[in-house]
């Protein structure tokens, strides 16, 4: 007993134990999560309430949900937020295209802080590009005001980065996103601190920082370019004050840079333009708070801080291009009082000699302070007129002021013209806003500049009118906050939300007295504006004034660079605009200030910024101007300004010293120009800073906020003095070789890495030189005219190895389109040391395209850091006189003088020491002080140069004869034999490519290559040398389109074949900017050429002015290299050896840049991507099933590359009909092997693939524009076998109210399958005829199928006749060619569609069977041509045509007998009007086509029909759609159909589809039903099936199947005016309409996404493509994207990654991208039924809360209708601002009268950010019943609107 009860006991404690042991763990952990007030740090704490209205107590603090605990550590919050905040992943997140998109919802129990929330947000993530991540949270449901992308445009990709330098991952609850460096781990975005809110007005994010090195966000007055992060809140919203404070001030720049350590930097933009707050925290942390948008983030990872100002600006905007005048010193003031003290001013400086170039107009030139007027009184505007001429005829500008406001005043032109055009900024109620500013006069009104069109027309004939009278060379634009005198307007602004916002940032006058709100000083946030409520644009004010002015200056300067400088400026600008950094005053501690102004515009990709030389406000000093001027020298913008009423500061003001010394430091800048011009070049087209932080060269000064110093470029440092009454510096020498600029010595490189003290006394600036650089300069003169005639000269900085480069870019200074047309020089130096002779190469690398009228010359060269003495120089191996020579010893610079080096040849400069002399040192000495007798000398002197020659020589032999391993040294082989030796396995390129000979070595040598094993698989042992095909015979000669060359065979390459062309012609057409032609033939004789009339690519009349491209030959042996000149990235170098030209044989290979290839047809390619590993596509079109590798229908020689670098995009067309080989090897490389013709490349620049696709179809036609009906679905099957089965077809599909629109007559509709016969039997003439009849009255369409091949049967109309005719193609005999095809009679023949009266014996008969059956489109099949025996009837001739000697790897050349190229085709010696069918095989199809189209014009003369080709070639979808062949129903055929969409979208085809279901054999349930929902989405939508299999059609399986069918079909029939707008982009742009996620999404590059694609940009299709899946992997592209179904929100987090959809077997996954509207239309059966239905949009908000879109309607069917313009043109245009959105629907063509009315009456708006409460359409006001909004979902849907789409409308959304 007593040991059961102990058992018990025991058993008890042993269950107590493992009970605590579990669960007492699990209790703490989750009391530890309960409690996150006990855990949270203090450094860690995020403010819960950072309200500058309140007070906060516990009490307030608790009752947001927040902690509240007293804080240890100064500045750290006490009321903080829990970790349990925010929001959770309401769904899985789902893959997007460029990333993916989730969805969140609000946690629940969270308090409401102002009552506004947003509960369903969508989180969109894309991996733009490598370096480059987009992700924006935005409202899931409704639409919210984003950033216009008429003010940022940031270009989205097309597909997914291939490589990116960062990972994303998050937290599913509560949500957060966290983003890491791949690279190094580190996490640069963390918001996982919680906080995260987003109210209707109220957004706030929080990110931990990888460190504390925080630089950017403006504009503000930063002390120091290295923020504080000790608490500090940093305010952005546009206004006008001095910075004289940290207050906001003009500009809005939400952007900052982070170095996470010495190697690595990352930088974030937040783009949105409402008033924000940015709080800086020691953690390392920030948080944004912002009152309206949405969260946009973009983040570029470098990783240097100069690789993120050009990342940021290749999304933003590149910096603007200033003129060279521009790089001038100039002169400004307000109140210069009359133009008399202009003069007098004007005449001092230049009495003094003072470099000068610009004179401003202040607002006193104007009467009354209003723009576009002068003061009578005291200018005048004939003075001022002859004034401005008097300046430019001295080598001076004029640059005007003018401000944003309009002084209300009847007979006021601006203001008349304004009334008039009505482009004022309005009243929340209509009217004008109406405020004061600097007009005298009682009111002002304010330009809308967002108004685009209009307010541009109106301010360019403004600007235009008044260059007439004042010819001015530049626009000062002020005040453009924009500024206003009085808060509000003159009448105040409404008490509302918008004035007022709940959470009021900590902006400047926020307390307005008693009233509190954003419009102290500027204009009533309700106002109405183009782009939105100002609440939301407001800080876009500037910035849209800059880009209307900017484009206003083009019209008034068309042909020259002006200039724009903005006082308000938003992210981009600096692609617009220069800046100053505002009205400063003269104090000391301004000074040091306005260089981290500089540094941060710098950030924000602004290259053309400086400060008001001397102060702007108060009185300056002498010390203070001299030294401002003596750092305001190096400003980019070089401008002296000052305000009214205090003393002059102008050079002259003070004393002969103070004038001496600014004339000093203003002739170092102007000495300088053409380096910092350079650099101005290099930020424009790179993105590179001018004004550049010590930071981005030297990543070792982290840290020590370094921002009393600044570089020019990477080379020249100026360390100024910025303390009153210092005569020394403290300055940082970077870790480099630095030179004193005034001295030329160098600097001690003990100094080096360390700050140090340096002299600088009154009259001085430190300026040092970098070694490693070379710095062009060029004489200083009064100004830019005069410098510009100067010698010029170079200054040569020796870096530690001796060597050092830089460039020298010059035009004539002002062109607009110099660089764009390349209408300059680009010099490029390098400088090497080799045994102390130092060598300095000037290339031009430009190809000399501008013509200096100066013939300017590198005249004097100084070379500072020569280590050995240098004795004599040659410049072009002509020697330097000793004049010229001059060397100064103690500072080590050579100095070489009267030299004569053009700028725009290339040119060599050497300079070489003394010959050294041996000497023999004893005991330390250099003589022997004993004498000794001569025999004694000369022994020890022998020996010892025995022993100085082996101790040198010896070790140098060994080492060698190690190295070498047995090898000859290099200078003992030939190139060849060098090559031999060195060459790695994937750079070898096959001499044995033939299929029917084992290649031995014997063979690989008589071929003259080599023959060595490799290591590498697949790769050659047969291959070529370097020094094999051809050679230059001569120089090359110009044409009026580029160039052209003879080229000859080299001497000594055996033969191959036996047929060499041994004299070719080269010829090289610059034909566009953006196409390149390249074509090699005989010299001496014609060959076949693929004819214009096949393929008319327009040749232009004269070369392009700005190719995107330079070609470059190499003589001896030739070769090519193109390249893109943006990067000097080689698109094609056909360097590689094996250039062959025979008769039946030509060769040529080319490197890629990259591995990324697309093209290349038709094949049945299991990817979109190509394998390049050693994979050979053949091209010859074919009759074949696409299931393996063969050569198939069509022949497209064409490819895409895309880069990688910058992913840029090129194509090249081989247009050659020929059979050819097409050889991918991972080089990469590529090798054309062809038969025939001539090598007939193009190339096109692009740079996307989208602009690659609109180029290629610009050159080889259009696609082709269906009519309407073709959109809708079609339903086809070879053997229905009678009339009454397709009848009984039809409807059971009208019976199920299935669309459809189109049925088809296969063969079996035809007697003895015959062309233009009926069976009389199944189907019956008549009968047929009168099925067609009611189709038609039942709004369905008819097609029937053709072949080519005619039954030789007599009697039968169309043999008779084109025997009649001589249509039929000919045999060598002159026999017409006998085969077999479907025809059920003894033989068939082949019409020659290539001769001219075959095209009226075609038209002639399909006519007349149209008029027995009204057809409605032509399929034509069989056409490549299809021949059911090999060659003929009666055979082929052996001979080297049928047979030739090569054969590429075409299908059937291994049959029996050696087939050559005719197995299942005609023979190749067959005669056809282009030529032989050897050579124009392939285009069979394609003629047929061209007769086809012809044949339709006469049938339908005025309406668009139809014509489905299966054979294809260049050009064909100009004319054609096309299908993918003869499909299997097999499950990867489903997959495989997208890619060969994909790739005919490349070839220009917009109209193709795969057969839905398959072709041959028996579909499946699942698989049918998955095909039907991915085949609902193919442009051509087709349901075929083959005979004898199991039916297919909608209604072949069970109601649930049917349904189903049903409903991908509706939402197809839904979007078709969507779609068919996509196709009349395609066939006027030539865009693409099925469309690779890799064309929109760029960053998705080398992920080969080809289980998915795009309709347009904007609606993704990511179909189920696996049997017994219920799930699909899906990308999600980086944007912002919505469930199509429900409007749903894709999660954020799953932006730019692959995730899991559900997708059950009824479901398709439809995505739509914000920013887009997509118009609808209700679905019908078919669509005559559909197009009456009423209209309406889908509205998708993107990040901004914007959306674009436009509509295309005409009648659907008029052949002319576009080229007539009888057609509707609708523009969608959706901004938001302050919760309100607006739908702008702009009619642009209304020259089609729509005689169904159509309107839309349905809006669906998805991604709203704030909660609708109502809504307006024209003003009026949408019933309750008619405005539905789904909080759930976010999307707002308005009904019963009848918005005609032949007019324009406005709706508007309000919360």
């Amino acid at each position: 007993m007593a040991n059961k009860v102990l058992i018990a006991l025991v058993s008890a404690a042993v269950v107590v134990v493992v009970f605590l042991a579990i669960f007492l763990p699990v209790y703490l952990t989750q009391r530890a999560k309960d409690e996150p007030s006990t855990t949270i740090k203090d450094i860690d704490r995020f403010d819960c309430y950072p309200d500058l209205d309140l007070k906060v107590n516990s009490t307030l603090c608790e009752k947001r949900g927040c902690s509240w605990r007293s804080a240890s550590l100064a500045g750290a919050p006490q009321c903080f937020y829990p970790d349990n905040y925010g929001y959770q992943i309401s769904e899985q997140p789902t893959g997007t295209n460029l990333g993916w998109e989730a969805r969140l919802t609000r946690l629940e129990g969270i308090p409401s802080r102002y009552g506004a929330d947003i509960n369903t947000l969508k989180v969109e993530v894309e991996f733009q590009t490598d370096y480059r991540l987009h992700f924006k949270i935005s409202d899931a449901d409704n639409a919210r005001f984003e950033v216009p992308s008429d003010a940022v445009n940031i270009p989205r990709p097309t597909s997914k980065a291939s490589n990116p330098m960062y990972e994303v991952t998050y937290t599913q609850n509560p949500f957060s996103i966290k983003v890491k460096r791949k690279s190094t781990g580190v996490t640069v975005f963390d918001s996982s601190v919680g906080g995260f809110t987003f109210e209707d007005q109220f957004l706030q994010i929080s990110t931990k920082l990888p460190s504390k090195y925080v630089y950017g966000f403006g504009e503000h007055n930063h002390r120091r370019f290295l923020h504080d992060m000790d608490y500090k809140t940093w305010t952005m919203f546009t206004r006008d004050v001095a910075p004289v404070d940290e207050w906001n001030l003009y500009g809005h720049h939400p952007y900052h840079m982070c170095v996470e350590d010495r190697e690595n930097a990352h930088s974030i933009l937040f783009l949105n333009s409402n008033a924000m707050d940015v709080t800086l925290q020691p953690t390392p942390a920030l948080t944004y708070r912002t009152i309206g948008g949405v969260f946009d983030f973009y983040m570029f990872f470098g990783p240097t801080p100069e690789n993120l100002v050009s990342q940021y600006t290749e999304a933003i905007g590149r910096p603007v291009m200033p003129p060279y005048w521009a790089l001038g010193f100039q002169l400004s003031r307000w109140n210069y009082l009359s133009l008399d003290r202009v003069k007098e001013v004007v005449k001092e400086v230049t009495d003094a000699e003072i470099p000068f170039d610009v004179q401003y107009g202040d607002i006193d030139y104007m009467d009354r302070w209003m723009d576009f007027t002068v003061d009578e009184t005291t200018y005048g505007t004939q003075n001022l007129s002859d004034f401005v001429d008097d300046l430019h005829s001295k080598g001076m500008r004029y640059i005007i002021i003018l401000d944003h406001c309009i002084g209300k005043e009847v007979g006021y032109e601006p203001y008349d013209l304004g009334l008039t055009q009505d482009i004022f900024v309005k009243t929340k109620a209509g009217a004008n806003l109406e405020g004061e500013v600097w007009p005298a006069v009682p009111s002002s009104v304010y330009p809308d500049f967002t108004l685009s069109d209009d307010v541009t027309a109106w301010w360019t004939q403004l600007c235009d009118d008044f260059h007439g009278k004042i010819a001015y060379d530049a626009l000062w634009i002020d005040m453009n906050e924009p500024s206003n005198f009085v808060p509000g307007s003159t009448t105040g602004c409404e008490e509302n939300k918008i004035n007022n916002p709940p959470y009021l940032p900590n902006i400047l006058g926020r307390m307005m007295g008693d009233k509190r709100g954003l419009y102290d000083k500027t204009i009533c946030m309700d106002a109405k504006q183009s782009w939105g409520d100002h609440y939301d644009v407001h800080s876009l004010y500037g910035h849209s004034m800059s880009q209307v002015t900017f484009n206003a200056l083009k019209t008034v300067f068309p042909t020259k660079r002006s200039m724009v400088l903005s006082r308000s400026t938003y992210v981009s600008s600096g692609a617009y605009t220069g800046h100053w950094l505002g009205d400063n005053q003269s104090q000391w501690r301004q000074l040091p200030w306005s260089i981290p102004g500089m540094l941060e515009f710098s950030l924000f990709g602004f290259a053309y910024t400086g400060s008001d030389i001397c102060g702007f406000w108060f009185a300056t000093t002498r010390e203070m101007c001299l030294r401002w001027s003596q750092v305001g020298a190096f400003y980019p913008f070089a401008r002296n300004h000052n305000a009214k009423d205090f003393i002059p500061q102008h050079p002259t003001a003070f004393d002969p010293e103070f004038t001496a010394n600014v004339k000093m430091v203003l002739e170092i800048r102007y000495k300088l120009l053409p380096f910092l011009y350079t650099l101005f070049y290099e930020a424009n087209t790179k993105g590179t800073t001018v004004a550049r932080p010590v930071l981005h060269e030297f990543p070792e000064a982290l840290g020590m906020n370094i921002d009393r110093q600044f570089l020019w470029g990477p080379s020249f440092l100026i360390s100024p003095v910025l303390d009153e009454g210092m005569t020394t510096v403290e300055a940082y020498i970077p870790d480099a070789r630095w030179y004193d600029y005034h001295t030329r010595k160098e600097v001690d490189s003990n100094l080096r890495g360390t700050t140090t003290t340096l002299e600088a006394d009154l009259l001085t600036i430190n300026l040092h030189v970098r070694g490693g650089y070379v710095l062009p300069f060029q004489e200083p003169a009064t100004n830019t005219v005069y410098s510009r005639v100067k010698p010029m000269g170079l200054i040569i900085a020796l870096d530690d190895d001796l060597k050092a480069k830089g460039n020298l870019f010059w035009d004539d200074g002002e062109s607009r389109d110099s660089i764009k047309d390349e209408k300059f020089i680009l010099a490029e130096f390098d400088v090497t040391t080799q045994n102390g002779v130092g060598t300095l190469n000037i290339i031009e690398t430009n190809g000399n395209k501008y013509t200096d009228p100066d013939s300017l010359a590198f005249q004097t060269i100084q070379i500072m850091g020569l280590t050995t003495v240098p004795t004599k120089a040659k410049e072009n191996n002509v020697a330097i006189p000793p004049s010229n020579f001059q060397y100064d010893a103690d500072t080590k610079v050579l100095e070489l003088t009267g030299l004569d080096l053009l700028i725009s040849g290339t040119h060599t400069v050497v300079w070489e020491p003394r010959k050294p002399k041996l000497t023999i040192c004893f005991g330390g000495r250099t003589s022997l002080l004993i004498m000794v007798n001569k025999a004694l000398v000369a022994s020890v002197t022998i020996a010892a140069v025995v022993v100085v020659f082996l101790a040198v020589f010896l070790p140098v032999y060994l080492t060698q004869t190690s190295k070498d391993d047995g090898k000859e040294p290099s200078e003992y082989l030939t190139p060849d034999q060098q090559f031999y030796r060195d060459v790695n396995d994937e750079d070898r390129f096959d001499c044995f490519s033939d299929l029917d000979t084992p290649a031995s070595q014997k063979l690989c040598e008589a071929r003259g290559c080599f023959w060595k094993p490799a290591t590498l698989a697949k790769a050659p042992v047969c291959f070529y040398p370097p020094t094999y095909g051809y050679q230059m015979a001569a120089k090359p000669t110009d044409t009026n389109l580029g160039w052209e060359a003879r080229l000859t065979r080299m001497k000594g390459i055996p033969s191959r074949y036996g047929a060499d062309v041994n004299n070719l012609k080269l010829e090289v057409e610059f034909q566009t900017d953006y196409r390149l032609h390249i074509k090699i033939s005989d010299a001496d004789n014609a060959r076949y050429e693929v004819p214009s009339d096949a393929v008319n690519i327009v040749k232009p009349t004269k070369k392009p002015s700005n190719p995107m491209y330079e070609v470059s030959y190499k003589h001896d042996p030739f070769s090519i290299q193109v390249r893109r000149k943006t990067t000097g990235v080689k698109v094609f170098d056909s360097s590689v050896g094996g250039f062959t030209f025979e008769d039946q044989f030509l060769q040529i290979s080319t490197k890629l840049p990259s591995k990324y290839v697309y093209g290349f047809g038709e094949h049945n390619h299991r990817r979109f991507l190509h394998d390049m590993d050693y994979k050979t596509w053949t091209m010859f079109t074919r009759d074949a099933f696409p299931i393996d590798d063969s050569n198939l229908y069509g022949q497209h020689p064409y490819y895409m590359c895309v880069e990688e670098r910058e992913n840029n995009a090129h194509s090249v067309l081989l247009l050659n009909s020929n059979a050819m080989d097409v050889s991918l090897q991972p080089t990469p490389a590529l090798t054309y092997r062809t038969i025939g013709g001539v090598l007939d490349f193009y190339l096109f620049f692009g740079p996307t693939p989208e602009n690659v696709v609109s180029q290629y179809t610009e050159a080889i036609g259009r696609p082709v524009m269906p009519p309407y009906w073709a959109l809708g679905f079609q339903l086809s099957r070879w053997g229905y076998n009678s009339i009454d089965r397709v009848k009984e077809v039809v409807k059971q599909m009208t019976d199920a109210q299935m669309p459809l629109d189109v049925m088809y007559g296969d063969i079996d509709y035809m007697d003895r399958s015959m062309d233009f016969t009926v069976n009389e039997s199944s189907y019956g003439m008549q009968n047929l005829a009168d099925f067609v009849d009611d189709l038609h009255d039942n709004g369905m369409k008819y097609i029937i199928i053709l072949d080519p091949g005619i039954g030789g049967e007599i009697g039968y109309e169309p043999y008779d006749k084109g025997l009649a005719q001589d249509v039929f193609v000919k045999m060598e005999n002159d026999e017409i060619l006998k085969g077999m095809v479907w025809p059920n009679v003894t033989f068939s023949v082949f019409p020659d569609f290539t001769e001219p009266d075959t095209a009226a014996w075609w038209t002639e008969l399909c006519d007349g069977f149209h008029d027995k059956i009204a057809y409605d489109g032509l399929w034509i099949d069989m056409n490549e041509p299809s021949n059911f025996i090999n060659g003929s009837f009666s055979g082929c001739e052996d001979n080297n045509i049928n047979i030739p000697p090569y054969v590429p790897n075409i299908l059937g050349r291994t049959a029996a007998n050696r087939l050559g190229l005719f197995t299942r085709t005609l023979c190749m010696d067959a005669k056809q009007s282009w030529g032989k069918h050897y050579d124009v095989h392939s285009l069979y199809g394609h003629s047929m086509t061209l007769a086809t189209a012809q044949a339709l014009e006469t049938i339908f003369p005025r309406d668009r029909s139809m014509i489905l080709s299966r054979s294809t070639f260049v050009g064909s979808g100009a004319y054609t759609g096309h299908w993918l062949g003869d499909n299997q129903s097999l499950w990867p055929q489903m997959h495989w159909g997208i890619p060969g969409m994909l790739e005919f979208s490349l070839f220009g085809f917009a109209f193709t589809g795969s057969d839905i279901c398959g072709f041959m054999f028996n579909t499946t349930r699942e698989m049918c039903l998955r095909w039907s929902q991915v085949g609902a989405f193919y442009p051509f939508a087709r349901n075929h099936n083959a005979l004898s299999f199991t039916p297919q059609h909608p209604t072949s399986f069970d109601d649930e199947f049917t349904a189903n069918v049903k409903m991908v079909l509706e939402i197809r029939y839904r979007l078709l005016p969507f779609l068919y707008t996509l196709f009349y982009e395609a066939n006027t742009k030539g865009t693409t309409v099925t469309r690779p996620v890799l064309h929109e999404f760029p960053m998705t590059l080398g992920m080969n996404i080809d289980r998915q694609f795009l309709w347009g940009p904007s609606f993704l299709i990511t179909p189920v493509l696996d049997e017994g899946m219920t799930t699909v992997d899906a990308y999600i592209p980086n944007a912002r994207w919505y469930n199509y179904y429900d409007g749903m929100e894709v999660a954020f987090s799953l932006r730019g990654t692959t995730t899991t959809l559900e997708a059950d077997l009824l479901t398709i996954n439809l995505h739509v991208r914000g920013g887009y509207v997509l118009p609808f239309q209700e679905p019908a059966q078919n669509t005559v039924y559909s197009r009456k239905n009423s209209m309406g949009l889908i509205v998708a908000l993107d990040d901004y809360l914007k959306a674009s879109g436009n509509l295309f309607w005409d009648d659907g069917e008029s052949r002319d209708s576009i080229s007539e313009q009888k057609f509707i043109l609708t523009e969608f245009n959706v901004t938001t601002e302050n919760g309100v959105g607006t739908l702008n629907i702009q009619n642009k063509v209304n020259q089609y009268s729509d005689p169904d009315s159509l309107a839309f009456g349905t809006i669906q708006i998805m991604g709203l950010t704030t909660v609708p409460t109502k809504a307006t359409y024209n003003g009026i006001q949408i019933s309750a019943e008619n405005f539905d909004y789904s909080p759930t979902n976010k999307v707002l849907t308005l009904k019963g609107l009848g918005l005609l789409i032949s007019q324009s409308h406005t709706v508007v959304w309000e919360p």
